[in-house]
Formats: structure tokens, sequence, C-alpha cells
């Protein structure tokens, strides 16, 4: 009787988890706020919450629904890899690794996960791996401007930051100050983004540097000297 009572028991909580996923997929993710606390214990369901993201109706944004998510997931389960992995692999999901137990955030595999979803996720990566060249890469392929969350070293990479630059010159402002004192470097991210001209102060007054700014983005002018705009 006591195994048929817990076939029963298990046998409910799963229709009540289909029922409440097929309302949550099917009609508005405000129902997140009003799910009952057994279900948020439910490690597995949550976890098809978090892999369903695409298909919830009405929700503003992919980061709304994972913040309602993630102020009501027990702090346990941030500890755990296989959750952790679930989350962080999910559509958009790499900055949830923000709520990652210490030891997941240094798991070089965890980490590239959650960068190759969200570039901007490489914040939340441990000291060690914002110095390590493939994770910080992997996060560049996905968001130019992570730059802001990479090693010193690696900012102070001349190579690897004139790459990133000439995709968005507006990563300059990232970029290490020794790099900012570049021609090269800077005319590289002028030639992307005009703008960029505000991150270097010492070429402010160099004609050809402002030339090349003002071409690609005729405001960029305001950021000239003003011996410059006078000319």
């Amino acid at each position: 009787l006591g195994y048929l009572l817990s076939a029963l028991d298990i046998r409910a909580k799963e229709a009540l988890r289909e029922r409440t996923f097929r309302a949550l997929a099917y009609y508005n993710y405000k129902n997140l706020e009003s799910l009952p606390l057994q279900l948020w214990s439910d490690k597995l369901f949550v976890i098809k919450l978090l892999k369903s993201v695409e298909h919830v109706q009405n929700s503003p944004s992919i980061t709304t629904y994972y913040s309602l998510m993630t102020s009501r997931i027990p702090s346990g389960f941030w500890s755990c890899r296989k959750f952790v992995t679930a989350c962080v692999s999910s559509t958009g999901g790499g900055t949830l690794l923000e709520h990652a137990a210490p030891e997941l955030k240094a798991d070089p595999t965890i980490a590239r996960m959650a960068v190759e979803q969200s570039g901007r996720a490489l914040q939340f990566v441990s000291e060690d791996l914002k110095d390590d060249r493939a994770t910080v890469e992997a996060a560049l392929n996905r968001c130019p401007l992570a730059l802001e969350f990479a090693s010193s070293a690696i900012r102070a990479d001349e190579a690897l930051v004139t790459k990133v630059i000439e995709q968005d010159g507006r990563t300059l402002a990232f970029a290490d100050t020794c790099l900012k004192a570049k021609r090269t470097v800077v005319m590289a991210a002028v030639k992307r983004t005009g703008a960029a001209l505000q991150h270097a102060p010492r070429f402010q007054s160099d004609r050809e540097v402002v030339e090349t700014a003002v071409t690609q983005d005729g405001c960029a002018v305001r950021f000239a000297n003003a011996a410059m705009k006078v000319e």
C-alpha cells in the first residue's frame, strides 16, 4: 500500500508539473508569481521552465523572465553542477552564472557555456578565467563589449584588442591605457566607430584621426579638440 501511495504521489506531482508548465508556456509568464512553493523545490520542473523561455507568451524580455525565476529558486540549487549547467546553457541564460556557487564559476566548462550564451557573463566567472584566453575569446565572439570584464593583461594584448575593436570601436573604452595611446589601435577604432574618439584624448588634435572619426560619424566632431572644431 505504501508503494502504491508513493507511486500515486509521484504521478500527482508530475501531473501538477505538466499542468503548470502548460499554463506558463501558453498563457502568461506572470503566472510564475503564483506558483506553489512545492514546485519551486522541484529541480526538474525549474529546469524545464528555464528551457521553455522561448515559448513563454507575453514576456517583455528573457531578462525579466529569468529575474522572476531567480528570486524564487532555492539557494541550494546553485551549488548543483547539473542545475547550473542547465541554467547557463539555456537561451540567453549565461548571466545566470551570477548566482552559481564560487567553485562552479571557476569551472572552465560551465564558464564556457555561460559566455557562449551571453558574452557579458564573463563578469561572473572566476578571476583566473577572466585571464583565460579561450574563455575570454568565446565571450568576445558573443559580445565584443565583454572586453570590459577581461583581465588587465588581456586588455593590454594589442593583437586581441585590435581584433575586437575592428568589430566594435566602442571597445576602445576598455582597452588598456597603453593601447589608447597607440595610433594604429585608435585609428582602427574610429574607422569602425567614430565616437570612439572620446576614448582617445591623445589623438583628439590629430587631424587624420579626427577626420577619420568624423567621416564615419559626423557627431564625433564633438569629441575633437576645440581648435580642430574651428578648423
